[in-house]
Parts: structure tokens; C-alpha cells; sequence
């Protein structure tokens, strides 16, 4: 694979649609990706070329590793705890993703008090993301293997 398909494979890939950022339904996009023609493929792909989450990683890390104090200072604080964790666990969308929730959640089960549910609902959303990734993700990168060698020839 040369650079130049690498790098379009991953600026795609970057900024390809998750489960629960945007309105269509995915059983309706994964379609398009493996039967769709190039003028629908790039009308899906354009209409969430922008979308990119940024900062939920190390917001992640960051509460990992600053637990206690964290804790400590806004447990008490319901809305502010509570939109910690959410902030910080439910943007994964990978097996990985899945993996640093749930571990997190292991190490402190019982101590997410009224952000309990919100852990919980974490980990469901992001085995669902995980599990669209597996399914699709080879769907859309044959695409792109396809598309790219054929823009080539043009």
C-alpha cells in the first residue's frame, strides 16, 4: 500500500460515523458502504466528514489516574461527577475502548455512587460501538481498497 492510500485510508477512517453520532441509522450506512455507488458513498461520507471527538482519552486517563482526589472533591457534586464519567467513558468505540471502561469500573465498583448507571450504560454503548466496528469496518475498508484503486485509473 503506498503513503498516499494509507494517508486517504486513514483521513476516511478518522472521520467515518459512529453508532451514536448522527441521525441515520446504521443499518442504513453500512449498505451504502458495500453497495452504494461512489455519488452515495460521498454524500454519507461528506455529511460527517467534520464529525471528530477530541478529548475524551485523555479525560479518561486523567480520572484514572487522579481517582481518589477526584472523587473526593466531587463526588459529593452529583451533576459535576456524573459528567465527568460520562464525559470520560462514553466516547470509546473500540474492543480497546471497551477494555479501559470496564477495567475501570472493576477497579472502583462501588465507588461510582450516583454515577453508577452511567458507567454501566459506558460500557453497554461501547460494546455495541465495538461490535459495529468489527462487523463494518472491514466492509468499508474493501470499499476503500476498491475506490482507491479505481480513482487511480481516472
Amino acid at each position: 500500500m503506498t503513503f498516499a492510500r494509507m494517508d486517504a485510508r486513514i483521513f476516511a477512517l478518522e472521520r467515518l460515523p459512529t453508532a451514536n453520532s448522527f441521525s441515520i441509522a446504521n443499518q442504513f450506512i453500512c449498505p451504502v458502504f458495500k453497495w452504494g455507488t461512489k455519488e452515495e458513498w460521498e454524500f454519507g461520507f461528506q455529511r460527517h466528514a467534520d464529525w471528530k471527538p477530541q478529548g475524551y482519552e485523555t479525560l479518561f486517563f486523567f480520572l484514572e489516574k487522579n481517582w481518589s482526589v477526584l472523587k473526593e472533591k466531587f463526588g459529593s457534586k452529583t451533576n459535576l461527577w456524573d459528567n465527568l464519567i460520562t464525559a470520560a467513558t462514553s466516547q470509546f468505540t473500540t474492543q480497546e475502548g471497551l477494555e479501559l471502561v470496564s477495567n475501570l469500573y472493576v477497579a472502583h465498583q462501588g465507588e461510582f455512587g450516583s454515577a453508577e448507571h452511567i458507567i454501566e450504560k459506558s460500557m453497554r454503548n461501547v460494546r455495541e460501538e465495538a461490535k459495529w466496528s468489527t462487523e463494518n469496518l472491514p466492509v468499508i475498508d474493501s470499499w476503500l481498497d476498491l475506490y482507491l484503486a479505481s480513482s487511480k485509473k481516472i
